[in-house]
């Protein structure tokens, strides 16, 4: 018995007592009547599905308008189904709710927070979850007077061993119409106040063996002695330290069921990853492209085939959607890039099988499609047949086979470039290679290969980005973990995003990386007089960072971001154009690589393979390159920290 029949029986065991249920309510409503019994007459009703759930969020505190850091407390009501709350500001996203539940907030600014219940559709016993309209409350936070200053919290690292220790130092300056409250001034590891300890400005403490990621919040309360109320404002800083096991571990994954090049492979939410099309060569001197696909489950280690795409495909994309389905886009389907597939597919992992989606205004291959906040994907660059390769295009899935629409164009064409999804919502475009036929310099670099655009989600425009330092094609990109700022003083930064951008073809950019910098910054301070409050002003800035030396050619090669913020290189190709065997570890507290030589190697040397974080923390690395010689393989490999 296949495992895909055992994950079907078991879903059917588990769905049996809902839908039994669900069959005898309308037995006993509808057919069984009343009692048994010989004769008589028998009574139907009819049977009426209950009413969608209707959440809302309730103030039980008075609703007043509150004070930095103090709390708010709100419960959210629904008659069925699972909530979700998110909080705008960011400290807490998707998080699992119960009707009744008392929640108690903390925020520092206005904050709004959104409801979303799911809950079975009750028109069904067939399994199909519904979501209800999001509803919102919002927290209101005074503003604190000006001469409530920022403080700051100084950390040893934010990336130690397991075990290891940080000391930590917090700094908050005084002012003569401000008392500080000792007895609620210090920090708190892991928002657990248990762990609260007093502390002075200018003093150290020392935490020693930690065994997981833990943030440290200094929390310093300074109260207004200008006022005959005393009103007290909190201000906070914090710091979370990230653990690191060094040196990770290789260890071998099963095969897939396929051999392949140039295929897709997607995380889906329930942990599994999804293996699509690409090519292989199982007929010596034949190159065949696939429509084959495959699933990878995590937990028992094992690959089983899934329906196949309708179309053979390499070169394509596969974008997970907001609800879990996966956009296939684009590709072409013979073994040399003369024509560019226009057609889209979209799985449904729920019933493994496939749906036509609405088709590409241009043909393409090699090209990136991005999952936006929105919950369209931005499909931009690549080969196309015909017509213009800045066209850049929109796919909504707001109908069944979705909507596709042009959304601007790219200042120049690109392939074998990188698209980044930044947590404001943008998308930075970066690099591209020599297919247009674009000028070189004496370098041998591509004139217009330094050069990156942005996309604005919101606004539905482009716009020239940072330029980097070297033209790049064949190169990574990978998002670090941004950091924020609650501080409200001028020339202080409160967002920065950083892009890590890795190796690439040609002589320059292979052994170099560097880190592009989004900062936004407060030019000059919000004012309050006589009541009413001039917001601040704000500058955003993109910078480019120095050069910094790998430790290993690479181009073709994947970068993957890890839970301690590092991000991990696999693979690739060097100037000579053999494949790689090493991995290297980015480490985001220093902005260099770590120690080559105790870095684990693959098991085998790979390019243009894939790599997916799994949900275990351990990275998935599969498939290698192959065009119309050598050999596609199926091997595949886990790297897991330590």
């Amino acid at each position: 018995m296949t495992f895909e029949i055992l994950s079907s029986l078991k879903s059917h065991i588990i769905r049996w007592p809902r839908h039994l249920l669900m069959a005898g309510g309308l037995c006993l409503l509808v057919a069984c009547g009343g009692g048994g019994g010989g004769g008589g007459s028998t009574t139907s009703a009819t049977y009426t599905a209950p009413a969608a759930p209707q959440p809302s969020l309730v103030r039980t505190d008075g609703g007043n308008t509150t004070n930095p850091g103090y709390p708010a407390l709100f419960v959210p009501l629904f008659s069925y189904g699972a909530g979700s709350l998110s909080a705008s500001d960011g400290s807490f996203t998707n998080r699992t709710v119960n009707s009744g539940e008392a929640i108690r907030v903390t925020p520092l600014t206005n904050t709004t927070y959104t409801l979303v219940v799911s809950y079975q559709d009750p028109t069904t016993v067939r399994p199909s979850i519904l979501q209800t309209a999001p509803v919102t409350l919002s927290v209101s936070v005074n503003t604190p007077p000006a001469i409530v200053p920022d403080v700051i919290l100084d950390i040893s690292a934010n990336t130690v061993l397991r075990g290891g220790s940080v000391t930590l130092t917090p700094t908050f300056p005084t002012h003569p119409d401000l008392t500080i409250d000792t007895a609620t001034t210090g920090i708190v590891t892991g928002n657990d106040e248990s762990t609260f300890i007093r502390m002075s400005s200018g003093a150290s403490t020392t935490i020693t063996n930690l065994q997981a990621d833990t943030p440290f919040k200094l929390r310093v309360t300074y109260i207004d002695n200008r006022y005959s109320s005393h009103p007290s404002y909190i201000k906070t800083a914090e710091q979370i330290v990230s653990i690191t096991t060094g040196a990770g571990t290789i260890g071998t994954a099963a095969d897939m069921n396929i051999a392949r090049s140039d295929f897709t492979a997607t995380p889906l939410y329930n942990g599994q990853v999804l293996v699509c099309g690409g090519v292989n060569n199982a007929t010596p001197g034949v190159s065949t492209v696939l429509n084959s696909c495959e699933l990878y489950d995590p937990f028992f280690g094992t690959w089983t085939a899934t329906r196949p795409m309708a179309t053979v495909r390499r070169g394509h994309t596969a974008t997970l959607l907001s609800s879990g389905k996966v956009l296939v886009a684009g590709g072409y389907d013979g073994t040399v890039a003369t024509t560019a597939l226009k057609t889209t597919e979209i799985y449904d992992p729920g019933s493994r099988s496939w749906s036509a989606g609405t088709p590409l205004i241009e043909a393409r291959t090699g090209h990136t499609a991005t999952l936006l906040n929105s919950g369209k994907v931005l499909i931009a660059g690549g080969a196309v047949s015909s017509g213009k390769g800045t066209v850049v295009e929109l796919f909504d899935p707001s109908t069944l086979t979705g909507i596709m629409t042009a959304t601007g164009s790219l200042n120049v064409a690109r392939q074998q470039h990188t698209a980044t999804l930044l947590p404001n919502g943008q998308v930075l475009i970066a690099g591209r290679n020599d297919s247009e036929g674009a000028p070189r310099n004496t370098n041998g670099d591509l004139v217009d290969s330094t050069t990156t655009e942005i996309y604005d989600d919101v606004a539905g425009t482009w716009s020239l980005g940072p330029v980097m330092n070297v033209g790049r094609k064949a190169h990574a990109a990978t998002l670090l973990n941004p950091t924020y700022s609650t501080a409200t003083t001028a020339n202080t930064v409160v967002s920065k995003f950083q892009v890590l951008i890795t190796g690439g073809s040609g002589n320059l950019a292979s052994s170099k990386a560097e880190i592009l910098t989004r900062t936004v910054t407060i030019a000059t301070a919000a004012v309050t007089t006589g009541g009413v409050t001039t917001p601040a002003v704000t500058t955003t800035a993109w910078t480019k960072g120095s050069l910094i030396t790998m430790p290993e050619e690479r181009s073709f090669h994947t970068s993957t971001l890890l839970d301690s913020g590092d991000v991990l290189l696999t693979g690739g190709k060097n100037l000579l154009l053999n494949d790689v065997i090493s991995t290297d570890v980015f480490k985001l507290d220093t902005t260099t690589f770590a120690d080559h030589s105790i870095q684990k190697n693959l098991n085998f040397a790979r390019s243009m393979h894939r790599s997916v974080k799994l949900t275990s923390s351990s990275v998935l690395i599969m498939g290698n390159y192959y065009t119309t010689a050598g050999t596609a393989d199926k091997k595949a490999e886990l790297w897991s920290p330590q």
